[in-house]
């Protein structure tokens, strides 16, 4: 969603393009160039014909632009435009499950845990006795070791499962 430059922050998955929606874009302006160019074409035929800017080449030219497919290029937009509906659904639908689930993160001596959801809110932390005994400053290190791991913890899921919605809609998967 997508992916080559994008930051594995659920606020921020929404915002950025699809790598297949920048692909398509790609399409459709390449195709408009094209087309621009087959315009350009036609008219400079019929500019440079035997009578230069004659009513009756002018008349050639726009005969021969109605001649112009331009039908698939609306197709291509429209399936751009669903592509990218697609992917924004299903990284709505991946923020919602992180949203509930919950990663446990404990410091080095596992005397306090503490609990984050998917989306990074803090919902508890529990201190042992022996964490409690502890100085304010070791406390302190101890609780901010446990939210770092399930920190940690949390964003490993997130890029996980980022890279399950990549491989099912396929699109390049994201570096780990």
């Amino acid at each position: 969603l997508i992916f080559s430059a994008v930051t594995f922050h659920p606020t921020m998955m929404t915002s950025t393009k699809p790598m297949a929606a920048r692909r398509q874009a790609a399409c459709v302006t390449r195709s408009r160039a094209a087309t621009q160019q087959r315009r350009s074409t036609i008219v400079r035929r019929a500019q440079s014909g035997p009578g230069g800017n004659s009513m009756e080449d002018m008349k050639k030219a726009a005969e021969a632009l109605k001649g112009l497919d331009l039908g698939n290029m609306g197709k291509l937009m429209e399936n751009a435009r669903k592509a990218q509906q697609q992917v924004q659904q299903e990284a709505m639908q991946v923020q919602a499950e992180m949203a509930v689930t919950e990663f446990e993160g404990f410091d080095e001596e596992e005397t306090v845990r503490a609990v984050l959801t998917g989306d990074q809110r803090p919902t508890t932390v529990e201190l042992t006795d022996a964490a409690m005994q502890k100085s304010p400053e070791e406390l302190g290190k101890a609780i901010t070791e446990a939210y770092q791991d399930a920190h940690t913890k949390s964003s490993v899921a997130l890029k996980e499962r980022m890279r399950e919605l990549a491989n099912k809609l396929g699109l390049p998967t994201p570096p780990m």
